[in-house]
């Protein structure tokens, strides 16, 4: 993403610097400058998300009712549909964490007498004291993860900055030109 508004920088400081530059020139060297720096995004932080997939892949589907295990398993495959992807979002990852986690803490497991047990909560059969209470050691996630180098945020800072006062410069030469 940098490298294409590398590119797009470069162009218009070449725009910029040409002197015959007519109005539409400028006006695609400052639009395509503009495309590259909306395009410019962080990167989503996924290890939240993966490690609760990785606590999910472990569980055993005979341990848990058919319907809390489908849940369980919807939330899976659309976490794995995020963390496969290059092109989500943070709120995304966000959400795909929400559901799983839900799902999570939504299974029922199976009791040995027939009935089911809520997972911790105890609404199914109360009488088995040997039905573990299953995933209550998973944490919920507070605060937002550092999401990447902030050498990458200061060089697209620096770099839009100079862009705008590239296209500044090119507005008031075509305003000095006429």
């Amino acid at each position: 993403m940098i490298i294409f508004l590398e590119d797009a920088l470069s162009d218009a400081l070449v725009v910029y610097d040409d002197n015959d530059a007519d109005q539409d020139e400028i006006d695609a060297a400052a639009t395509a400058l503009t495309i590259a720096i909306e395009n410019v995004r962080l990167k989503p932080d996924k290890s939240a998300l993966e490690s609760l997939v990785a606590k999910a892949n472990k569980l055993s589907k005979d341990t848990y009712t058919v319907e809390s295990w489908a849940k369980l398993e919807a939330g899976l495959n659309g976490a794995n549909e995020v963390l496969d992807s290059n092109t989500v979002l943070q709120d995304d990852v966000d959400t795909a964490y929400t559901t799983l986690k839900s799902a999570l803490n939504g299974l029922v497991i199976k009791s040995t007498d027939g009935g089911t047990m809520n997972n911790g909560n105890n609404s199914g059969n109360s009488g088995n004291s040997n039905v573990s209470k299953g995933n209550n050691d998973i944490k919920k996630v507070t605060a937002s993860p550092e999401t990447s180098d902030n050498s990458k945020i200061m060089i697209c800072v620096l770099l839009m900055i100079l862009s705008m006062g590239v296209f500044g410069v090119l507005h008031f030469r075509k305003r000095a030109i006429k």
